[in-house]
């Protein structure tokens, strides 16, 4: 099967949230653009065009040339509202909607799996080039831990149970614990899909990490529990790009209750 060597560049999760939020502001939308995607997405426009992409290899977008970007509102409508099972039946079926995802896991599905086995794989079968190559497999593990699909040897298991570890972001002081005398709480069970075995889940969580501010952008801090989060803010800000930043949030929010 030859397939155009480029994959997604961003994790099911980073679009489940880019894609809810514009599903919060404008419903099911058709016909967007770069700026309509960037301001309801809470994005930086420069990276409008990755979500984008993105969202087209999971299914979430579709688009037509010269007539913009279109959300699948049943999609997002299930994700915010979903009926028990519907939600990871869905993030498996973003997971293997690529067509270069489901060549990974025609390869390495039973098998370890590594960031470097899957580089070799794209790049010696399918021309990749060595940076798309890498940035491809560490995207594809990242959503495999998301989901729960390699096992503590390892092993991908695409017949495991899905369990969703939502990503969280890094605070400053790092892998601080909460201010309980010294004691951290145990993580509560992830949700489960009835009917199958469970796979044991390795304890890998997706980190956003907070390097130095673009230009254009600017730091700021926002304290919780006595711990500095940083975030990247355009220069300019406006309420209206406040408000897209607090429509994130309560999109995180909601896999929290």
């Amino acid at each position: 099967m030859k397939i155009r060597p480029a994959g997604p560049k961003r994790t099911i999760a980073e679009i489940q949230r880019f894609c809810l939020s514009i599903f919060d502001s404008l419903g099911d939308a058709k016909g967007l653009q770069f700026p309509d995607l960037a301001k309801h997405g809470g994005i930086p426009i420069r990276y409008a065009d990755e979500y984008a992409s993105a969202g087209k290899y999971y299914g979430f977008l579709t688009s037509v040339y010269g007539s913009g970007y279109s959300i699948d509102g049943a999609k997002c409508k299930a994700l915010k509202y979903p009926a028990p099972g519907e939600k990871e039946k869905l993030l498996l079926d973003a997971f293997t909607f690529p067509d270069i995802y489901k060549l990974i896991i025609n390869e390495f599905n039973h098998k370890k799996i590594t960031p470097d086995g899957i580089s070799h794989v794209l790049i010696r079968t399918h021309d990749f080039p060595e940076k798309g190559a890498k940035e491809t497999s560490r995207v594809f593990i990242e959503n495999a831990n998301l989901l729960g699909l390699i096992d503590s040897s390892g092993h991908l298991n695409l017949d495991a149970e899905i369990t969703i570890s939502e990503p969280q972001v890094k605070e400053k002081s790092t892998q601080a614990k909460a201010s309980t005398g010294g004691k951290s709480k145990k993580s509560e069970k992830p949700e489960q899909v009835k009917g199958k075995k469970p796979a044991t889940v390795v304890q890998h969580t997706p980190i956003i990490h907070t390097p130095e501010p673009a230009a254009g952008l600017k730091p700021l801090s926002v304290y919780v529990r006595g711990k500095e989060l940083v975030l990247h803010v355009p220069d300019d800000m406006k309420r209206n790009d406040l408000e897209a930043i607090i429509k994130q949030l309560q999109n995180v929010l909601q896999f929290m209750k």
